[in-house]
């Protein structure tokens, strides 16, 4: 198996990897941002490394979906041409994959497959066309553009409080992608939404359509975005998540605090501990065994850090001062590494052990 350096750089410890960017306060509690990565909605065998986009997608109609109503007016339909929308929204996928450095080739077939003329339904691949297309471009696996759908508006509005014309240029993407490997009489199929915006003032009625862009331009705008936001549903990506600290309660919480804000989390884990193996509050134990927590989480010890917010959560549904504040936050954070947990077991089967 060849391992990309993707794989190499997380696979070593793909929980979480965490980075204090802000410590922020927020009355009794401190807030930080953490990096932490996500997996995919379709998940790939890791050794099909090797992959071939292909656009199975039936052109729109030119007179489907495209409408434009001027202030006061009735709306009407206008055509547009959408024939190139599927290969934009294609490539822009492939560039983008590209620099994940998740597959090892990424190869796209440019002739269209689907020889249909009816758009509003959906044709998979025969099976013997995947195998075949993976003989010839020796691939692994397919991704398949089965549709890419359009549906965009042209509206005017007046705005009494600046006297002006506000006119707005709104296109709604549908995308359904299926993941077919050779041999197997399975696929995996999604159906992904995106959006983009356009809007412009003008003093003069009907002027403002022409500081937008040209409509099939920025129709083609909307795929190459359409194909780029799609990345992150095909392969593990990096999202910003906000872990909250309590801060408040006595000198030793405070004191945690100051090894925080130095990122000494083994020190800060020390202290917190001390507060629940002394004859502290149960409100008390429930912040400390939270915030033990969050510190094992950024260590990358996720273990740890179910079994501590289990904790914190026993301490509150047994204690008669924890606030619903308290409550509230830990039990939002028990079911965020209940759902981390889960999201793990993915992890393992889209990167390999």
């Amino acid at each position: 198996m060849i391992m990309s350096p993707f794989k190499i750089r997380i696979v070593s410890r793909f929980i979480i990897l965490a980075s204090v960017v802000a410590l922020a306060s927020c009355s009794s509690m401190m807030f930080t941002s953490v990096d932490i990565l996500k997996p995919a909605l379709i998940t790939f065998n890791p050794e099909d490394t090797r992959l071939l986009i292909v656009n199975n997608s039936v052109t729109q109609p030119v007179d489907y979906g495209h409408r434009t109503q001027y202030f006061n007016e009735k709306p009407y339909l206008v055509n547009v041409n959408t024939d190139s929308l599927s290969l934009f929204a294609i490539e822009s996928l492939a560039e983008s994959l590209a620099t994940k450095d998740f597959f090892s080739t990424i190869t796209i077939h440019d002739q269209r497959i689907n020889n249909s003329a009816y758009f509003f339904s959906i044709t998979h691949l025969p099976f013997d066309t995947v195998n075949a297309l993976c003989d010839r471009y020796d691939s692994d696996v397919i991704l398949s553009l089965d549709r890419i759908k359009v549906i965009d508006k042209i509206d005017e509005y007046y705005l009494n409080d600046e006297y002006a014309y506000y006119t707005t240029l709104e296109a709604r993407y549908e995308t359904r992608w299926s993941v077919y490997v050779p041999e197997k009489t399975t696929f995996q199929a999604i159906t992904l939404h995106d959006t983009v915006y356009w809007d412009a003032r003008s003093a003069q009625r009907k002027r403002g359509i022409s500081f937008l862009p040209d409509r099939y331009n920025a129709l083609i705008d909307g795929a190459l975005y359409a194909g780029k936001s799609a990345v992150n549903k095909f392969i593990p990506y990096w999202t910003k998540a906000d872990r909250y600290f309590f801060s408040d309660g006595n000198k030793s919480m405070k004191a945690a605090m100051d090894s925080v804000s130095v990122r000494n989390w083994k020190g800060a884990i020390d202290v917190w501990q001390k507060i629940v193996e002394a004859k502290s509050g149960t409100s008390l134990k429930a912040r400390a065994s939270h915030n033990i927590a969050v510190a094992y989480e950024i260590l990358g010890d996720l273990n740890n850090a179910v079994l501590s917010i289990e904790n914190a959560v026993g301490y509150v549904e047994s204690s008669m001062t924890a606030s619903s504040k308290i409550t509230i936050t830990i039990a939002g954070y028990f079911d965020e590494l209940q759902k981390r947990k889960n999201e793990i077991q993915m992890l393992e089967k889209q990167l390999g052990d």
